[in-house]
């Protein structure tokens, strides 16, 4: 406006310029307005000058509401399993839109959220990952308003809490001190509180005599036995808003020792002795030797056949003994295609026959199944993991088996195929004072391939007079044995008639079998017919170098009615087909025992060597032979030299034949026998 205007008068219409009316006090050229919002929008200002003589254009007001923020988002602490966790912030002001930043770097730096421009901005499963992440929102308006920023907050993602290693059961002896459970888990501050449930009763437990780290991940129970059969569990606490979690129950459980005398049989501790073993078998806590005592006179139709006892390791040393009780007679019997007591794999078993702690038996173990794999007493080793029946005892018991041509063996140590060799060791074991009647084999020894180690059989009767209740095959049986001892053992009634086609002996030593000793058994009633052969003892080893030692023996009433005339087609006291190393002392051998058949043509030797077999050492012997019938020597030599021999020096011979032995052709004078010596 000219400067030399004299006179201005702003005006307003508030009708798009259809009224207007003057602005109070708005004189000046210039009009200054105040104290204007939004809703000034649209008002019209013209300034008259000179009091109309003339007036300006008419110019429209716009006015934009400044941005304010009314409410500010605030921090949000969550568990990271939550759905969802949202910041909100409302703004007023002309044109508001919003843009969601976050800050990784404790608010250093911030960037735009892609897709957060809402006033609330959500974060779908915020997890852990998020804990400290800052956030804002910018607020922007119409401009010129300017942009308005948002407080600085904070989400707070606490650890979910998760148990990631239960507590487990605890089993336990009375002899351990304390037990213990652990729990393991995952969360924002952790806190444990362990909880005892007995006769349905909770207790927050805490720290004293009974409990040692109530309040931590793991617990003590420092006297175990008073809470027996309580059970345990853990509440496990984080940071809020975290769910606390609670822990699986497990149980305390203190298993009672098993230890002394047990009585076995009616209103005993255990009605039979199925049950019995079972128990041993299931037992982990021993306090001493166990003794089952048999208090019945017959245990048979209640009991589950084979009677097996397993290794048990928590046994350690401790024996498990069977036994009669005092002043009773028991008898055990059933038919078992395997046997009556199997010893799997177990060590440190007592069978004792004796009810009053002497020799006598009074104890019957029979097994009545007619087939041909069966025993009545077997050890058996463990194939997987290698286990042996090791250090077990069976004596003072009579053991029966079906019949001669069915029962395998009276007692029988082999691998987990009854009869095979074993799968590992079953060493240190001894069968004393036994009766032994009515099986292929007597006692039977069938060592690992690689041999085992001091198993003893001694004092024991084997086989009888009785036909049914003879040995069908060997009385002791011995293959793949180190310092085996087969000692003082009666062996009458070995016969083959029910198998033609078989040999049989007193005594066999076979296979790898080093530094035993045969002594002082009396051997008797060994007679075979068919075209077989019968030995008193026949030593059939492996090895050139076996060690082994034949003393004090005393073979007779040997004789095999063969009409066959192969030398091994005949009646021998001792036999040594195989191997060599051997040391035979003092041994008196009497074939006194003729033919009962006078076409009988098998050969017959006190003392038979077949071809092969070196260093042998003989000595002291008396070896005759008595039989009237078919070709007959006190000695066979069938290396045709002496080479077999390192000693054979002071010996007695007799034949009653026109020979008296035989080395390359048959000898009649004594002083012949010079080539030997």
């Amino acid at each position: 406006f000219p400067s030399h205007d004299t006179s201005y008068q702003w005006q307003v219409s508030t009708d798009n310029g259809t009224s207007w009316s003057d602005v109070s006090d708005a004189t000046l050229s210039t009009l200054t307005l105040s104290s204007l919002t939004s809703a000034n929008t649209g008002a019209k200002y013209r300034c008259v000058l000179n009091g109309g003589a003339v007036t300006s254009n008419a110019a429209a007001l716009t006015v934009y509401d400044a941005i304010a923020i009314g409410t500010q988002p605030v921090s949000q602490t969550v568990c990271s399993n939550a759905a969802s966790v949202s910041f909100t912030a409302a703004a007023i002001g002309s044109g508001v839109s919003y843009q969601w930043q976050k800050s990784t770097d404790a608010g250093a730096t911030f960037s735009n959220i892609s897709g957060a421009t809402a006033a609330t901005y959500t974060i779908t499963a915020p997890s852990i990952t998020l804990n400290g992440t800052q956030y804002q929102v910018v607020v922007n308006g119409t401009s010129p308003c300017s942009a308005v920023t948002s407080n600085v907050v904070t989400l707070t993602v606490n650890q979910v809490v998760a148990i990631t290693t239960q507590p487990t059961a605890v089993t336990q002896c009375p002899s351990v001190a304390t037990a213990s459970f652990t729990v393991a888990a995952t969360g924002t501050g952790l806190t444990y509180q362990w909880v005892s449930t007995v006769a349905g009763t909770d207790t927050n437990l805490t720290d004293g005599t009974d409990f040692t780290g109530a309040n931590t991940a793991s617990l003590t129970v420092n006297t175990p036995s008073t809470y027996t059969g309580a059970t345990f569990k853990c509440i496990i606490t984080g940071t809020a808003p975290c769910a606390a979690v609670t822990s699986n129950a497990v149980a305390l459980t203190v298993t009672p020792n098993f230890g002394g005398t047990y009585t076995v049989g009616t209103g005993g501790n255990y009605a039979t002795l199925t049950a019995a073993v079972a128990a041993y078998n299931a037992a982990t806590c021993f306090s001493g030797n166990v003794v089952f005592s048999l208090t019945d006179a017959s245990y048979s139709a209640s009991e589950t056949f084979p009677i097996v006892v397993n290794s048990n390791n928590n046994a350690g040393s401790y024996t498990l003994t069977i036994a009669p009780a005092s002043g009773n007679n028991a008898t055990i019997t059933g038919s078992s295609a395997s046997a009556i007591l199997k010893l799997n794999g177990a060590d440190n078993v007592i069978i004792d026959g004796s009810n009053n702690g002497s020799t006598s038996r009074n104890l019957t173990i029979a097994n009545t199944n007619t087939g041909t794999s069966s025993a009545v007493v077997w050890l058996a080793s463990i194939a997987s993991p290698a286990n042996g029946a090791t250090n077990n005892i069976v004596k003072n018991t009579i053991i029966t088996g079906n019949a001669p041509t069915t029962t395998l063996a009276g007692i029988v140590t082999s691998g987990a195929t009854i009869g095979a060799a074993a799968d590992a060791a079953n060493t240190g074991n001894t069968f004393q004072n036994n009766l032994i009647t009515a099986a292929y084999y007597g006692v039977g020894l069938a060592g690992i391939a690689t041999g085992e180690s001091n198993n003893s059989v001694l004092n024991n009767t084997i086989g009888s007079s009785v036909a049914a209740s003879k040995i069908g095959y060997e009385g002791v049986f011995v293959l793949n044995q180190t310092n085996v001892s087969v000692t003082s053992n009666t062996i009458l009634g070995v016969t083959n008639a029910g198998s033609a086609t078989t040999n049989i002996a007193g005594i066999l030593v076979s296979g790898l079998t080093t530094n035993g000793v045969v002594s002082n058994n009396t051997i008797s009633d060994v007679k075979c017919t068919g075209a077989r052969s019968a030995y008193g003892i026949m030593l059939a080893a492996s090895n050139a170098t076996t060690g082994i030692t034949l003393a004090n023996n005393v073979v007779y009433d040997v004789n095999c009615s063969s009409t066959n005339a192969t030398l091994t087609r005949g009646g021998h006291g001792i036999a040594i087909t195989t191997g060599g190393g051997y040391k035979i002392y003092n041994n008196t051998i009497n074939l006194n025992t003729s033919n009962s058949a006078s076409t009988a043509t098998g050969v017959s030797a006190a003392l038979y060597v077949a071809s092969g077999v070196t260093g042998l050492d003989v000595r002291n012997n008396i070896f005759a032979n008595t039989q009237t019938l078919t070709t007959r020597y006190a000695i066979y030599d069938a290396t045709a030299t002496n080479a077999a021999y390192t000693t054979l020096d002071y010996n007695n011979y007799y034949s009653a034949g026109t020979a008296l032995g035989y080395l390359a052709s048959a000898r009649t004078a004594l002083i012949c026998y010079r080539d030997w010596e």
